[in-house]
């Protein structure tokens, strides 16, 4: 089971953890609503420590990199990043990921899951050219910073200027505190962002220091649960949930950020772009506010008329809009906003656009 440093703070703090690719991580500290909120109101620190973590190396890297990733990873000067998919030679996605060109490196973050599969797929094709792919998931933790507070919060913690990067981009910062981290604007939630990395060895000091700074403006530690429900409400898709290995990139037009249409060759590209000229997909990414307020479960056939037009991928309960809210692929000719449809149990739910959260 891969180690999690943060977990015996955790413990300590009476955090409900649950497992992540084998990781123990927190899924709530308190209630999910009340974390929810506090990251809507000021900045709070969440443990993604199970996320994927690779660094390539090399001078061939951006060359390397750019024959296999959907996104144009060859224009990344250092401190730039992007969103980018990682296919298969038939055009399917193997996982989502996010690209950040450091001096020397160039750091991959991966969902947990396909961490081990993604490595061994760049592994696989290395063959002569000058790269070197380290995993290091394991000897660093990542911890995420969410919330309009967020950029405050992380340079109050570290004692040091927090540099302004574009949306995706990184920049290492040298904390009198806590030494040598990487910084990547990571808006997860659909607000300021940014993502922590840090030696393992450094975690739980950083996670302390960010919950006391955090603390003195109202903000908090929270799980993965409310980090699911604020990016439900930012209408954000998620690999395992919105879209898997089973789809291509036609599946989702909202996830095509990372796909470049102006760069050359890139694995699986004809594959994918065969699949975008066949024309818009049968079914579309759907806001869904549901009549209960518990929210129905992932995979809750979505009904019109008698007849499944769709399926549930993402619910939950927000506080906020006092109703349960979820994401849903849903036929295209009953996704209109406003349309009344039912879930599988009998519930009604309506159809609505996104995001939820109007501005995000």
């Amino acid at each position: 089971m891969p180690r999690n440093p943060l977990q015996a703070v955790h413990a300590e703090m009476g955090a409900f953890l649950v497992e992540r690719a084998g990781t123990p991580v927190p899924a709530r500290f308190s209630d999910p609503a009340e974390e929810h909120a506090a990251v809507r109101r000021t900045a709070c620190a969440a443990d993604l420590t199970s996320a994927g973590k690779l660094l390539v190396r090399g001078p061939e890297r951006g060359r390397f990199l750019d024959a296999l990733l959907a996104a144009d990873v060859a224009s990344l000067a250092p401190g730039l990043g992007a969103p980018s998919l990682l296919l298969g030679a038939d055009g399917r996605i193997v996982t989502e990921l996010r690209v950040a060109a450091l001096p020397g490196a160039i750091l991959l973050l991966l969902p947990p899951l396909t961490r081990v599969r993604t490595a061994n797929l760049l592994a696989r094709h290395v063959a002569a050219t000058d790269v070197t792919i380290e995993d290091i998931t394991e000897s660093h933790a990542l911890v995420t910073v969410q919330g309009p507070g967020a950029p405050d919060l992380v340079a109050r913690t570290l004692g040091c200027d927090v540099p302004g990067m574009p949306l995706h981009g990184a920049a290492e910062v040298v904390s009198p505190s806590h030494g040598r981290v990487v910084l990547v604007r990571a808006p997860r939630t659909g607000g300021p962002g940014l993502d922590v990395l840090a030696p393992a060895g450094a975690a739980e000091w950083l996670w302390r220091r960010l919950l006391a700074s955090a603390a003195e403006t109202g903000g908090c530690a929270f799980g993965i649960d409310a980090l699911d429900s604020l990016r439900i409400e930012a209408g954000r898709p998620a690999f395992g949930a919105e879209f898997d290995e089973t789809n291509g990139p036609r599946d989702l037009p909202e996830i095509h950020d990372g796909l470049s249409r102006t760069k050359g060759c890139f694995l699986g590209r004809e594959a994918a772009f065969a699949g975008i000229a066949q024309g818009p997909p049968a079914r579309r990414l759907t806001g869904l506010v549901f009549e209960s307020r518990t929210p129905a479960v992932r995979g809750d056939r979505v009904m019109h008329a008698g007849r499944a037009v769709g399926v549930v991928t993402s619910a939950a309960y927000v506080a906020a809009h006092d109703a349960a809210i979820g994401l849903g692929m849903v036929d295209s000719d009953t996704c209109a906003p406003g349309t009344e449809l039912a879930v599988s149990d009998g519930g009604r739910v309506y159809t609505t656009v996104l995001p939820f959260l109007r501005g995000l």
